[in-house]
């Protein structure tokens, strides 16, 4: 059987499912990560919700070529909703915007889900936020480099979190990553002619909120 192989921040997604889990994969997209963990045996089971029909009909084809059709449910579905309680034990939120997926949470997390497993492309301080309303706490935040971008996975289970202003955009987590510098002036780089435009203007903007709080860390870290 051929292998599928995965980009570098979905490689860190799936590192951190625990072996036997039943996982639900949101916005399966075309199914790369539950054809991965079924053929590594890190799962036996999977459920590929998407709301989206290309996809969907592109994760059955993909499906069907690997012979992997009888180990997944595919369903068509707006965020968690398709899943009922005790279905699946992990979930995982990969590829979508942060106020996406804080919009996802809040709306329903299934019972029996005892690991979240999200990688925000954007806004991961709405993320956060979210998972403290809806009773998950940070576990593990890992920085992966891919080509010239760097992501964010939060790997998460049940409990309560309280986090201060800054920390939802700089979680304890994250800061005591090795590569947490880099990170900072890879986001202070791509932030920076926006903050300046958004300065010159007086604007008052939530991207503007969170610069200057990136740029303070930095300070700090570099003092």
């Amino acid at each position: 059987m051929n292998k599928n192989t995965l980009s570098p921040r979905l490689m860190s997604v799936v590192s951190y499912i625990k072996k036997g889990s039943t996982v639900a994969d949101i916005g399966t997209d075309h199914a790369r990560i539950p054809i991965y963990i079924l053929q590594n045996n890190i799962s036996d089971f999977v459920i590929a919700s998407d709301i989206v029909d290309g996809p969907l009909g592109k994760a059955a084809e993909n499906l069907k070529y690997f012979n992997l059709t009888d180990k997944v449910s595919i369903r068509k579905a707006s965020g968690l909703s398709g899943i009922s309680d005790n279905e699946a034990d992990c979930a995982v939120i990969a590829g979508m915007g942060g106020e996406l997926i804080s919009n996802i949470l809040r709306a329903y997390i299934p019972r029996g889900i005892k690991q979240l497993i999200i990688q925000p492309m954007t806004d991961a301080d709405k993320v956060r936020r979210a998972l403290a309303e809806t009773g998950f706490s940070i576990k593990i935040e890992d920085i992966v480099p891919e080509g010239d971008k760097m992501y964010i996975v939060i790997v998460c289970e049940r409990g309560n979190m309280s986090l201060s202003e800054e920390e939802f955009y700089i979680s304890p987590v994250l800061s005591a990553h090795p590569l947490f510098k880099e990170y900072l002036l890879y986001k202070l780089t791509r932030m920076k002619n926006a903050a300046a435009k958004a300065i010159r203007a007086g604007a008052n903007t939530e991207m503007l909120h969170e610069y200057t709080i990136l740029k303070k860390a930095y300070e700090n870290v570099f003092k």
